[in-house]
């Protein structure tokens, strides 16, 4: 089967954990209308907010992520499954696959060639100092850093640098698809439906929401899982 890989790597505040929460939430309505598996197998089992596959870039980024995996021999073999599941469309989404390096992507890529044979980047970004102020407030508030900001931002300061991420999945052959996340340049002013606009021009299929799509759900699912991280 000629199947693609769809990879969403973020990036960070522009919408991503509403997009992971509706593949999430909508796993097999997307596999059944438009043959588009997201894998969700353990993703609540190793963070309860978790609803993107953020394990999997951990598996390439070297010790100090994978100890942050309980039994990641378990998680190994559920990512190794997922790649091999009889669908034209296979779909992962994680901000963690901006920390990648050229090293981290050549491993990446070298594993899954056996089993895909093409793969597509899509990358959202945002104003620089929107975002990392946006991203400071979320560390302060849902992980509790002590670090101020200028202390933070200089440790962190790479995930904004959206020029180097793009092309380092460019110069490994992969085609990238980057979207503002602007209001008024996404498709009805909101990352949802662009997002499926996307995949729609990647699929040749159009994709819609779910009948019962909301986007107040995903809000109230984002704020639940939000509160069972401080508890």
């Amino acid at each position: 089967m000629n199947k693609k890989l769809i990879i969403h790597i973020g990036a960070h505040k522009t919408g991503s954990t509403a997009i992971q929460n509706l593949l999430y939430e909508d796993k097999t309505f997307f596999e059944e209308k438009f043959n588009i598996f997201y894998p969700i197998e353990g993703l609540t089992d190793i963070n309860k907010m978790f609803t993107g596959q953020h394990f999997i870039p951990w598996f390439y980024l070297g010790d100090n992520f994978k100890k942050l995996i309980e039994n990641f021999d378990i998680f190994r073999e559920i990512f190794l499954k997922s790649i091999k599941k009889d669908y034209p469309y296979l779909l992962f989404s994680s901000e963690n696959f901006i920390l990648f390096k050229e090293e981290h992507i050549a491993n990446f890529l070298n594993e899954l060639k056996e089993f895909v044979n093409d793969i597509l980047i899509i990358c959202y970004v945002r104003n620089q100092i929107q975002s990392s102020i946006a991203l400071y407030q979320t560390n302060v508030i849902v992980y509790r850093i002590k670090d101020q900001f200028p202390q933070w931002f200089d440790n962190s300061k790479e995930m904004f640098d959206y020029y180097s991420i793009v092309k380092r999945w460019e110069n490994a052959g992969c085609k990238v698809i980057v979207r503002p996340f602007d209001r008024k340049w996404l498709k009805d002013g909101d990352v949802i439906p662009d997002f499926l606009n996307v995949l729609s021009t990647i699929t040749e299929q159009e994709i819609k929401p779910p009948p019962e799509y909301s986007r107040k759900n995903l809000e109230l699912m984002r704020l639940y899982q939000v509160l069972l991280q401080k508890w």
